[in-house]
């Protein structure tokens, strides 16, 4: 593979992981984004633009990987990154149905209580 190659794609990798973190810092700003999960991304694009500013990594990983063009090996990282970013949402997502489920059980539970301590009074029902 051509040198001059090999940093074009280190440089448009670079300028886009330094894109989407201006981009997540610009949503927390905005609170469009819960700092729990800004973290999660913060730190999966701080990882994407240590990879892809230091070619030696993605190039001694890929060669050490078997992958005979490199910067296949900087997106086989983005694409585990993403992957786990993935997983941890999905757990997020389960324990939030979890507590949806409860709280649903817990509302139906009160409303029962309620109808059957205050049965509806026909007569208050009534025009005078």
């Amino acid at each position: 593979m051509e040198n001059s190659e090999l940093y074009k794609i280190t440089y448009l990798s670079v300028i886009g992981s330094l894109i989407f973190i201006l981009i997540i810092i610009e949503l927390i700003r905005r609170n469009m984004l819960n700092e729990r999960y800004a973290l999660i991304w913060l730190i999966a694009s701080g990882l994407f633009f240590i990879v892809s500013a230091f070619k030696n990594i993605w190039v001694n990983l890929s060669f050490l990987i078997g992958i005979k063009y490199p910067p296949s090996a900087l997106f086989l990282v983005l694409i585990i990154g993403v992957i786990f970013v993935l997983l941890l949402f999905s757990i997020v997502i389960s324990g939030l149905n979890e507590k949806v489920k409860t709280l649903a059980q817990e509302l139906g539970i009160i409303q029962f209580n309620i109808k059957n301590k205050y049965p509806p009074n026909n007569e208050s029902n009534k025009k005078i």
